[in-house]
């Protein structure tokens, strides 16, 4: 039997959480032993707690990776299980945030291997207009849209005085900056 951290045990008060931590260590101690892990005697209990309460004050070179968690074991051994469970929580919340964002890195090398560029909001959880054809479309017709008010109301601007002058309504009419080179690309798409 392989203990494997259940998410749901973050929601635990940070007393239980302190002592989940002493008690799953002696668990898996006791299982690469060969001891039951559902029948494991007193004493080798209070062995293993008395190891964790003597190790050093340098975590250095005993096996433990990460200072939080030697830290959450030291005082779980000591009876300290609600500052443990603090530490415990602090390493499980940093190691996943760690983890999503090599997962987020990944994914974009990924995605730039293969020639995608994708909002960096999207990949956060946001929305993404890129892929999709109805809010891509939409854009383009309200930008075209803002040009085309323009020329009606200033027929004498030259092409470029049109971009610039979109550029600077975008942000009160479109409700974002704009500028004025893709107010250029989309009437050129336009005409193609």
């Amino acid at each position: 039997m392989t203990l494997i951290f259940q998410p749901e045990w973050l929601d635990l008060p940070d007393y239980e959480l302190g002592d989940l931590i002493i008690r799953l260590f002696i668990i898996c101690n006791a299982e690469a032993a060969g001891l039951s892990p559902t029948n494991i005697p007193t004493a080798y209990a209070e062995g293993i707690t008395s190891v964790v309460q003597n190790l050093p004050d340098d975590y250095d070179g005993i096996g433990i990776g990460n200072e939080a968690l030697f830290m959450a074991l030291r005082l779980a051994g000591h009876g300290n299980f609600e500052s443990a469970g603090k530490k415990l929580r602090a390493f499980m919340e940093r190691g996943a945030m760690d983890m999503a964002r090599i997962d987020m890195l990944a994914s974009l090398e990924e995605d730039t291997k293969r020639g995608i560029k994708v909002r960096r909001s999207a990949r956060l959880g946001g929305e993404a207009v890129h892929g999709d054809p109805v809010k891509v479309a939409e854009r383009s017709r309200d930008r075209l849209n803002l040009i085309d008010d323009i020329r009606r109301n200033n027929p004498h601007l030259s092409n470029q005085s049109v971009h610039k002058l979109a550029e600077s309504k975008s942000v009160k009419v479109l409700g974002e900056k704009v500028g004025y080179k893709t107010f250029e690309r989309a009437e050129n798409k336009r005409t193609k």
